[in-house]
C-alpha cells in the first residue's frame, strides 16, 4: 500500500486508517493474510469518500462486516479494507420502526428490539453478522427472515453516490438479494416489527432459539456457519453424510461431526485447506447423489477492483 495514498485517506477520513492489519482475527474462520490498509468508517459520509479515493487511485476496495461466511486469502488483501462492524453502528426507535447502521450486529439488533418490547428480531440472536451482511445475504433461519421486517435500505454504490431503495427493490429470495447482481454498500436499514410483546417472552425465544441453535451446530468458534445452500428438495448435511464425508479433513480444516455442513478450523487451517476441503464434499456429494452442491460461504472479493 503506497504510503501517500494511505497519509491522504488519513487526510481526508474522520475515521481510523490503519496498515498491515491481520485479517483472521476479524472473521469467523480465523484465517487469511493481512489488509493492506483498514478503514472503520464512523459515517456514510466516510464510505462515499474511500470510495471516491479508491476509484480515483485505482485501488482495490474490499467491504467487511463480521467476518461470517467468507474465506480470506491467505496472501491476505493488497487493497483497502471497508470494515462496517465496529464502525457503523448507530441504531434508533423512530416512528415505530428500527433504524440500524449497516455495521449493526444482527445480536444487537435483536437485543435492541427486545429492550423496546418488539417481536420479529428473536432469531437473529444468535447470528454472526452484521446488518449489511444480513441483507445482503437475506440471511434467515427457521425461525424467521430479513425479507419479513426490512422496510427500506439506504447503500453506497460503487462511485461513490448515495441510494435508497424500498423492499420491493431489494429483490430477497433464498440467500439472495439485489445486491449481489448490483453492487451497493449497505449503510442503513430501516425495519417494520412484526409487533410488541412482554420483554420476558421475547427473552426467553431469544434464548430457546440460541439453545436449540447450540445444541445441533459445532461447538468450535471458528467456523463460518452453513458452508453450502440447501440443495431444492434436500438437505445438505444430509447427503454430505451420505457421501462419506463426516469427518474429512485437509490441513486444518474439518467437516464437522456434529453437522456435516460446517467446516471447522481446528487450529492452523487455512484459505487453502478449506478451499481443498469445499471441493472434496462437492465433488463426492455429486458422484454419490447426482447434486451439485453450491457455497453459501464465498472467498473474500473485492467491491472495486481494476484489474
Amino acid at each position: 500500500m503506497h504510503e501517500a495514498f494511505v497519509q491522504r485517506l488519513r487526510g481526508e477520513l474522520a475515521c481510523p486508517v490503519a496498515t498491515a492489519v491481520p485479517l483472521a482475527p476479524l472473521n469467523t474462520f480465523g484465517i487469511g493474510g493481512p489488509a493492506g490498509c483498514l478503514v472503520t468508517p464512523g459515517t456514510v459520509a466516510d464510505v462515499s469518500t474511500t470510495l471516491h479515493l479508491c476509484c480515483e487511485a485505482r485501488i482495490p476496495l474490499y467491504v467487511l462486516g463480521a467476518g461470517s461466511n467468507i474465506i480470506v486469502p491467505d496472501e491476505g488483501i493488497a487493497g483497502v479494507v471497508l470494515r462496517l462492524a465496529g464502525g457503523l453502528s448507530e441504531i434508533s426507535m423512530t416512528g415505530g420502526l428500527i433504524r440500524a447502521a449497516g455495521g449493526v450486529l444482527d445480536r444487537e439488533l435483536a437485543e435492541f428490539a427486545w429492550q423496546h418490547q418488539v417481536t420479529g428480531f428473536e432469531w437473529v440472536y444468535d447470528i454472526p453478522g452484521t446488518v449489511g451482511g444480513a441483507i445482503y445475504m437475506n440471511a434467515g433461519n427457521n425461525d424467521g427472515e430479513v425479507s419479513q421486517t426490512v422496510v427500506a435500505v439506504t447503500w453506497v454504490a460503487p462511485d461513490g453516490t448515495i441510494h435508497e431503495s424500498e423492499l420491493s427493490d431489494l429483490e430477497l429470495g433464498y440467500r439472495q438479494s439485489r445486491f449481489q447482481g448490483t453492487p451497493g454498500i449497505i449503510v442503513e436499514a430501516l425495519f417494520q416489527p412484526l409487533g410488541s410483546d412482554d420483554p420476558d417472552r421475547i427473552r426467553r425465544r431469544m434464548a430457546a432459539i440460541q439453545a436449540l441453535r447450540q445444541s445441533k451446530f459445532p461447538p468450535e468458534t471458528l467456523c463460518a456457519g452453513s458452508i453450502f445452500k440447501r440443495p431444492p428438495g434436500h438437505f445438505a448435511g444430509r447427503l454430505i453424510e451420505a457421501a462419506g464425508c463426516g469427518g474429512m479433513g485437509v490441513g486444518g480444516a474439518l467437516v464437522s461431526p456434529k453437522h456435516k455442513g460446517f467446516i471447522v478450523n481446528t487450529g492452523g487451517a487455512t484459505a487453502a485447506d478449506v478451499l481443498r476441503l469445499i471441493a472434496e464434499v462437492k465433488a463426492r456429494v455429486l458422484e454419490d447423489s447426482g447434486v451439485q452442491l453450491t457455497t453459501e460461504v464465498v472467498s473474500f472479493a473485492p467491491f472495486l477492483s481494476f484489474a
